[in-house]
């Protein structure tokens, strides 16, 4: 914890740093501890912990995360109807089809790939982001830029998917592996249509690295419409 290990009033400025450094590397960033605490005997929080929760989610981190407030508070479901609250209401204002996370240098031909995909979805009003991929890094890749639009982070590999969904906007979908675009679209449109993600005529964006299963990092940025 930070605060054993560095003084107390470094406590938000590291915080804030850390959060900073783990976006620009598309590093997964979970905030946590004394979140809500004083919600372990009390059915609210203080104004300070709602704070505490919205500037962790304003500064980018990918996760915020609870613990004595649901192991051992007495009211664990409330705690975590709260925090869901305090992050829907500040990601309807801060995460907009205007706006888009922005960093001083980029990454290599999947980032440059990643940033032009989300502005893309931007200015198209897409329905979500899919990014498919192997290892989760062209997934996590999009998730660092924070866009608005959900990101299906589709990929065969059923040992990467659960982490995946630590990342900001990321649910992943396990599926085989695909041979052609058509075979993409096919599972992509299924995907929307069983869950009610998208309708008949929606736009989305596909990013991935082709051709599929050689391994050759992220290089392609497709519009397709469901």
């Amino acid at each position: 914890d930070l605060a054993i290990e560095i003084p107390a009033e470094d406590v938000p400025l590291a915080q804030k740093m850390l959060i900073q450094k783990c976006n620009e590397l598309g590093k997964p960033v979970i905030t946590a501890t004394q979140m809500l605490e004083s919600m372990i005997k009390s059915p609210v929080p203080t104004r300070a912990e709602v704070s505490d929760v919205a500037n962790a989610i304003i500064d980018g981190t990918d996760a915020i995360m609870l613990s004595e407030e649901t192991t051992l508070g007495d009211f664990p479901v409330e705690a975590v109807k709260m925090m869901t609250r305090i992050a829907h209401r500040v990601e309807k204002d801060v995460f907009t089809h205007d706006t888009i996370f922005e960093f001083e240098e980029s990454h290599g031909t999947t980032d440059v790939i990643s940033q032009a995909a989300v502005q893309t979805a931007h200015d198209i009003k897409a329905k979500f982001i899919v990014a498919l991929t192997e290892s989760g890094r062209t997934a996590r890749m999009v998730a660092r830029y924070h866009p608005a639009e959900m990101i299906l982070a589709v990929t065969a590999n059923v040992k990467e998917a659960p982490k995946l969904a630590l990342s900001f906007g990321c649910y992943p979908v396990v599926v085989e592996k695909f041979k052609t675009i058509e075979d993409v679209m096919k599972t992509v449109r299924q995907i929307a249509t069983k869950h009610k993600l998208a309708v008949k005529g929606d736009n989305v964006v596909i990013v991935a690295g082709v051709p599929f299963g050689k391994n050759q990092g992220t290089n392609m940025i497709l519009v397709e419409k469901i």
